[in-house]
């Protein structure tokens, strides 16, 4: 199961110069953290959503309801199909407990990653070239 938050949201994790990685979740880059004191992890896109529920007890005590989702992930820590836990506010997009596949925090994989994230630069070059192909001189060829 994947469960997501903590406290503070994203800028919080950069305060804290907390070991954020990229990794995908359905072919969407992501900020992923490894959180030994989990078993779960959470995930802030709720695409593929069961329409099942889990309440969630953080360590002040409050409670919070999350709609669990299957979701496919790419990252250093664990790869594949997994079951995630979404809510709406977090640390980081996903963050990665104690899986039982799941790499140790010490001992990511990032050849996992390598070619898989598209960086602004190419992401640019990609449209530009997509454009270049479209242009009305090149629909108008019959």
């Amino acid at each position: 199961m994947i469960d997501y938050g903590a406290c503070g949201g994203k800028e919080s994790a950069k305060e804290l110069n907390l070991p954020i990685v990229k990794g995908l979740v359905g072919g969407k880059t992501v900020d992923v953290l490894r959180d030994t004191g989990r078993g779960a992890s959470w995930v802030v896109d709720d695409n593929q959503l069961t329409g099942k529920c889990c309440l969630i007890v953080r360590i002040d005590n409050t409670v919070l309801l999350a709609e669990k989702a299957r979701i496919q992930v790419k990252t250093p820590y664990l790869s594949g199909e997994v079951e995630a836990l979404c809510i709406t506010e977090a640390i980081c997009d996903l963050v990665v407990g104690n899986f039982p596949s799941a790499r140790n925090p010490d001992d990511p994989d990032m050849t996992t990653m390598i070619g898989a994230l598209t960086t602004r630069a190419q992401a640019r070059q990609e449209v530009r070239l997509n454009s270049q192909r479209f242009h009305k001189k090149d629909l108008d060829h019959r």
